[in-house]
């Protein structure tokens, strides 16, 4: 399905992107295997939910040999499909739909001023850099955006130091330069946000 839905889309924010994120397997005390397992799957902007669950259990239905419930699933109730031999109980949880914050704000536009002073001053203890262009990212994955943003329907920007690439990798570490750098572009970004709602 993902594989589909993918195509012609390059870029990762715009794709279905699944990810296995447990399994492990038991018998019970009759002797039944079960096999559990535990799926991650960011949801792309504008993705029709209904409609990939609809199909996850219709998949799901067909490996068992089981009737689809015919009317929609809400996300509270597991699913069981119980065919002649094999059951799956399929549950849905965390649905969080993708937000993307529009750029042309008084927030976006603090933010950038801030990024572009601050950057043209300090570089490290010895250097004065006067080249700094802020850049947007899109950030994929989970955010607390994803929740409040479709809730306050207000400006929102993610902002920090390091590199987003290594973000929860063994990887991940932070420049304590480039950490004072971003108190200074918050702290900057505030007084030119308040300036502007004036």
């Amino acid at each position: 399905y993902a594989t589909h839905f993918n195509q012609k889309r390059d870029k990762a924010f715009a794709q279905l992107l699944p990810s296995l994120r447990k399994l492990y397997t038991f018998t019970d005390d009759a002797i039944n295997e079960h096999v559990v397992a535990k799926a991650g799957i960011r949801l792309p902007l504008n993705f029709d939910v209904d409609a990939f669950m609809q199909e996850l259990i219709g998949w799901a239905a067909n490996r068992v040999g089981a009737a689809a419930p015919l009317s929609g699933v809400d996300l509270e109730n597991p699913v069981l499909l119980e065919g002649p031999s094999t059951s799956i109980t399929l549950r849905f949880s965390a649905h969080e739909p993708a937000w993307r914050s529009e750029r042309n704000n008084h927030l976006v536009r603090s933010f950038l001023g801030a990024i572009r002073q601050v950057g043209s001053v300090i570089v490290d203890s010895a250097t004065v850099d006067s080249s700094v262009r802020p850049s947007f990212v899109v950030k994929t994955g989970t955010s607390d955006m994803n929740v409040v943003g479709p809730a306050w329907r207000c400006p929102i920007v993610a902002y920090g130091p390091g590199d987003s690439k290594l973000d929860h990798t063994p990887h991940e570490h932070l420049n304590l330069d480039e950490y004072w750098r971003a108190v200074l572009v918050v702290e900057e970004a505030l007084r030119k946000l308040a300036t502007a709602l004036r």
